[in-house]
């Protein structure tokens, strides 16, 4: 597929010429965004075009490095980065932020580097979810509040914007939508930036789909991105959006309301606020019911294919002790040996961990170190 702007020109401007003017001054900056909405690959598409970050730091000599959590380069590989750019001002950036944690080795290089360098190093970290600045010093010393003088919440794209995206498709597809399709997709979409990608995706491959939001909310890529969206948020911030599946809602003025605001999920109109997307109001209509149950095991919210996946490998071996290599096949299939990492499998287990509704479900998925994994049968 081609490479093109995720955005234009003007919309990178408005979304990160403060971000890039922060870190111009040496400052570091936390933008919030949530699974899916564009920060990152928007950010990566940035990094990669000396054009378009000639004109988000106008006059820098600044040098940029871009840290992916998922496919981290080796500590080794940074180390010799930042030692080659001595004489430079440096910014890196860390995406996804909230899994440092995981890494305390580059963790503890970053921070090192930090404080030798500063404020010649800067940072931008990506966050997938909103973490309050209290917790962050305890996820990672390195997020500390004083290192992080900067904020930023990645909301939804707009009207205009979506309508770009779409444009870029178009274009990257070889292919021009009816325009009934194309404004279906552009209200549907919500601004999501997969969304408006699956969409597009989905239509163009069948072009006699109906234009029913109802039904698209049941499409299985649709509600793994749905799903995944949820999983980003706590259970608080879950629960105000479940009015919202039967009619409008008045605005909050509470923190947590505002914080979806902030992220696009809510969109404020007049007195009264809406979900971003019909399908997602169909789809927590769908799924609003407190617990589904699979095989009697209960789950706060809806599983995604890889959680399913992994879930229908264990229960079919259910008792036994199943190792990593099996799950991977399971989850990935046939191209298992090219998509498997440990870091993603993890991540796979781990939310579905969270999903259980019961403590005594929860404590049925075992962890076996140097394994694998089993689910216990009931006693």
């Amino acid at each position: 597929m081609a490479l093109l702007p995720p955005l234009s020109p003007d919309s990178l401007l408005n979304r990160f010429g403060p971000i890039f003017s922060s870190t111009n001054r040496g400052l570091s900056v936390k933008l919030f965004g949530l699974p899916g909405s564009g920060k990152s690959a928007t950010l990566s598409w940035i990094l990669n075009h000396p054009e378009a970050l000639a004109v988000l730091t106008p006059k820098s000599s600044r040098c940029h490095y871009l840290i992916d959590l998922e496919n981290p380069p080796q500590d080794q590989e940074i180390q010799k980065f930042i030692s080659d750019s001595t004489h430079l001002p440096l910014t890196i950036v860390v995406d996804s932020a909230n899994l440092l944690s995981a890494h305390r080795s580059l963790e503890q290089l970053l921070a090192s580097n930090y404080h030798q360098r500063r404020p010649d190093l800067s940072f931008i970290f990506l966050f997938n979810s909103f973490i309050p600045n209290e917790l962050l010093a305890v996820q990672s010393p390195l997020l500390k509040t004083p290192l992080l003088e900067a904020s930023s919440f990645f909301k939804f794209f707009d009207q205009l914007e979506t309508v770009f995206t779409m444009n870029q498709w178009q274009q990257i597809l070889d292919t021009r939508f009816p325009r009934s399709t194309f404004n279906f997709i552009s209200v549907q979409s919500g601004g999501l930036a997969v969304l408006i990608k699956t969409l597009c995706l989905l239509f163009h491959d069948n072009p006699r789909l109906p234009l029913d939001s109802e039904s698209l909310s049941l499409v299985p890529d649709i509600g793994s991105i749905f799903a995944r969206l949820l999983s980003a948020l706590p259970d608080h911030q879950k629960r105000l959006l479940l009015p919202f599946t039967t009619k409008p809602q008045l605005i909050d003025t509470s923190p947590d309301f505002k914080i979806l605001e902030n992220f696009g999920l809510i969109s404020g109109q007049g007195s009264s606020s809406k979900l971003f997307s019909p399908i997602f109001t169909c789809y927590l209509a769908h799924h609003q019911s407190p617990q589904q149950e699979i095989h009697g095991f209960k789950f706060s919210l809806p599983l995604t294919p890889g959680e399913q996946s992994l879930f229908n490998c264990l229960y079919d071996h259910l008792g036994r002790i199943v190792s990593r290599d099996q799950v991977g096949q399971a989850i990935w299939h046939q191209n298992w040996q090219q998509k498997y990492s440990d870091w993603a499998l993890d991540q796979i287990v781990s939310q579905l961990r969270k999903k259980f509704s019961s403590d005594s479900d929860r404590q049925r998925f075992v962890t076996h170190r140097g394994q694998g994994f089993c689910l216990l049968a009931s006693e």
